[in-house]
């Protein structure tokens, strides 16, 4: 992701013109305006509508496993065998999303003051605070945290691009991703 990232800053006429690797790490918003894709591109694409279920799964699975957790730790009841197993292979429904409108539109207040993705740095603000909570000696999740900056900045970076390409008025002094910085 740091190597995309690099990429993308680079001025246009250097940028590899590659659309293989445009289409790759652009979806949503920053995919619009692009030529026009090949279909089989376009066979890929996944509606963002549809990625709450990955949230439901998620709230869901880890919900059971905070409770096996918690049978644990305080019951002494094990871990369920499968469980067990699959942790260690590991290494340690869809619902309809409800379009308003298809119209983009400038985000004002809070956090947008400052940036034109808070919730990609609010992202990385879970990850490193779960570092921190880890351990400032744990190399392997500082790794993960250092990945996720790079994801995140990186779409971050597209839809602040996005977004001033789209609106001649928006906030000069808005960054990306870091306030003040970036």
């Amino acid at each position: 992701f740091l190597l995309t990232l690099l990429l993308q800053l680079l001025p246009p006429g250097l940028l590899p013109g590659c659309a293989i690797f445009q289409d790759l790490i652009r979806y949503g918003k920053t995919k619009c305006g692009e030529p026009s894709r090949p279909a089989a591109c376009r066979a890929f694409d996944v509606p963002k509508r549809y990625f709450s279920h990955f949230y439901i799964i998620s709230v869901l699975w880890n919900g059971f496993l905070l409770w096996c957790l918690t049978q644990s730790l305080f019951l002494g009841a094990p871990f369920p065998s499968w469980l067990h197993g699959l942790l260690r292979i590991l290494g340690a429904a869809q619902f309809q999303g409800v379009v308003i409108h298809c119209n983009h539109r400038i985000p004002f207040g809070d956090w947008f003051e400052y940036v034109s993705s808070p919730n990609y740095l609010a992202e990385l603000m879970i990850y490193v605070s779960m570092a921190v909570t880890f351990g400032f000696h744990n190399l392997t999740w500082w790794l993960v945290v250092t990945n996720v900056f790079f994801n995140q900045a990186l779409s971050a970076f597209l839809s602040h691009q996005f977004y001033k390409s789209k609106f001649v008025s928006y906030p000069k002094h808005r960054k990306a991703f870091l306030p003040f910085l970036f």
